[in-house]
């Protein structure tokens, strides 16, 4: 049994992403070695690159996004978005603060009356990241 204080990290991994065997072992050592950091995301790399003209955009997509954006990023101290296929997340401070957001956050942002573009990219867009 685990209960819900030991919980430290959240996984998030998209149904059809391949996990190499030892990969989640690697993130949760660098989330113990660094406490500061608060999530860490895998490479992530298509496996059907030359199926289709989609599949070929999309290796373009990940390696700008996932890795050329996030290595700049990260050469500053921080990394603005991790992508959600495969990424953990820290749930607790060591002190036992929880990190997600409290009821009052997700109220605040569960509208329905959204009544410009910058709202509707505010509140709606991306609406499954933490």
């Amino acid at each position: 049994d685990v209960s819900a204080e030991d919980l430290k990290y959240l996984m998030t991994i998209d149904a059809d992403t391949r996990v190499h065997r030892d990969s989640m072992a690697q993130m949760v050592a660098a989330m113990e070695k660094e406490e500061r950091v608060l999530a860490c995301c895998g490479e992530t790399r298509v496996d059907n690159k030359a199926q289709s003209w989609v599949t070929a955009m999309q290796v373009y997509e990940y390696y700008s996004s996932h890795h050329m954006k996030k290595a700049f990023e990260s050469a500053f101290g921080g990394v603005t978005c991790l992508p959600g296929c495969f990424t953990m997340y820290r749930i607790t401070c060591n002190d036992g603060r929880p990190l997600i957001a409290c009821d009052n956050v997700y109220g605040n942002y569960a509208r329905n009356d959204i009544e410009s573009l910058h709202e509707k990219n505010l509140y709606h867009l991306g609406e499954d990241r933490m």
